[in-house]
């Protein structure tokens, strides 16, 4: 008597490669965090992304820091991107187009950069004690889970977020004025003002560099005088205190 046929209950063929297009469209971008979302091997992971690196699918975009050695980086091509349903894409681009027609062009902007800072509500920010740069290394991590690439760079000082891939590029190709949305995004999110200088084109590349603004006693002083406080040396410090704080300013004041 023949022997039973044991039933098969591992993934179909090709099924892996499509979880592992889904984890780079989730911001999942090197072998070894592949590896742990999967329950793979790190040369399971190689071999499937090997494949869709051949078929175009995937391509490799640089290098992130790893404990003993550096971890290439990988992300999906904007062939692949396009193999996406994305009515949301096209739902937004309309939208857009609509408000250019009946509104002005600094309305539309307006209106683009209050839903960037309504989106920003939605995720944790952080406590506001918290440093420019812990805040901001959590919008990168945010901003890769809404499907950018993006990385936080240091370049003369100044703090930079570089993604190789827009997760509105679809919109941005044909209304540029959108990257005010994903500019008031992460200024909410790093506590901060940011400012865009993103690459448009074909493919586009977001580019986003951070004014850390340091208040001086010039500052203060022009403050002091707007405000009609006494410019005593003594309020120097009462004025310093409760800068960070206007709501608490104003109620010790007029209170």
């Amino acid at each position: 008597m023949a022997g039973k046929v044991k039933k098969r209950t591992g993934p179909r063929f090709g099924s892996r490669r499509l979880e592992v297009v889904d984890l780079l469209r989730r911001g999942i971008r090197t072998v070894a965090e592949m590896a742990r979302h999967l329950h793979l091997t790190d040369n399971a992971v190689r071999s499937h992304l090997s494949l869709l690196e051949r078929r175009g699918l995937v391509r490799r975009s640089g290098l992130e820091k790893g404990v003993s050695r550096p971890h290439v980086v990988f992300q999906l091509t904007s062939e692949t991107t396009e193999l996406f349903p994305h009515a949301y894409d096209a739902a937004l681009r309309d939208l857009i187009a609509v408000m250019k027609r009946r509104l002005q062009a600094d309305i539309v902007t307006q209106l683009l950069r209050l839903t960037g800072a309504n989106l920003a509500r939605r995720f944790p920010s952080g406590e506001k004690k918290e440093s420019v740069l812990k805040r901001t290394r959590s919008a990168v991590r945010i901003l890769n889970r809404l499907g950018g690439s993006a990385r936080l760079h240091r370049e003369q000082g100044i703090l930079t977020i570089h993604s190789s891939s827009c997760p509105l590029s679809a919109v941005v190709r044909e209304h540029p004025e959108t990257c005010a949305l994903v500019e008031k995004f992460l200024s909410h999110l790093c506590g901060t003002r940011v400012e865009e200088t993103c690459a448009r084109g074909k493919a586009p590349q977001c580019h986003f560099q951070l004014q850390e603004r340091k208040r001086t006693k010039r500052s203060v002083l022009k403050t002091r005088q707007i405000l009609r406080l006494p410019t005593t040396r003594r309020s120097e410090s009462k004025v310093y205190s409760t800068l960070g704080e206007p709501d608490r300013f104003l109620r010790t004041r007029w209170s």
